[in-house]
């Protein structure tokens, strides 16, 4: 009796055994009725999103109105090399006369009521500091300002065949000579110049007429 039951449970373990043995990997499993699975099973692993590459700004335009140019400055001289606050000096008014010197100049004290409206004037030639009311603020002459009895002002020192011409540098225009006097003919502007009171030929690019 022991024997045979030995033999049987002998037999059962080894039935448990090949049903339970996994075909490929030698494991044994457990089972219910329905066939499936008493364990649980292994979780799933998670998948791998990739990430989204980093987004890279525009680079920003600058309009035409906020470019980097820097702004013209207030002191800043024209073709003749004047400067906007230069002014030009007599000793007296032209009046009768057919021309004058005057001396391109500074305002360093604006004329008032207590100075009886004189300004007090630096030159800038040589410095010098004078009070007056023969002081003229000019820009350079465009051809629509040059007519017959016109009050111009005209560089002395650069004279090239018999013709007054601009100056050619800042340390002549700004340290050299000039004179005041009225266009008198423009019959010759297509030959390049017209005669300034005194018989003078001038460069109309020589040519200042006063800001009033």
């Amino acid at each position: 009796m022991v024997k045979y039951a030995g033999l049987g449970i002998a037999v059962l373990v080894g039935m448990m055994c090949v049903h339970g043995q996994d075909d490929e990997s030698g494991a044994i499993n457990t089972y219910n009725e329905g066939g499936s699975s008493f364990g649980a099973s292994a979780p799933a692993k998670p998948e791998k999103k990739k990430s989204a590459a980093p987004v890279r700004n525009a680079p920003v335009v600058k309009s035409s109105d906020e470019s980097d140019n820097a702004p013209a400055s207030a002191g800043g001289e024209d073709e003749q090399y004047i400067q906007s606050d230069d002014y030009f000096v007599a000793d007296e008014a032209l009046g009768s006369q057919s021309w004058i010197w005057v001396s391109l100049s500074k305002m360093t004290t604006p004329p008032s009521s207590s100075s009886k409206n004189e300004a007090e004037m630096m030159k800038i030639r040589d410095g010098n500091k004078v009070w007056t009311k023969y002081y003229h603020k000019t820009v350079v002459a465009r051809k629509s300002d040059l007519k017959l009895g016109t009050v111009v002002v005209a560089f002395n020192d650069n004279n090239r065949d018999d013709i007054y011409m601009a100056p050619d540098s800042k340390e002549s225009s700004r340290g050299g000579a000039w004179f005041m006097g009225k266009v008198i003919d423009m019959t010759d502007l297509f030959k390049g110049y017209v005669t300034v009171a005194g018989n003078y030929k001038v460069s109309p690019k020589n040519l200042r007429v006063i800001v009033k």
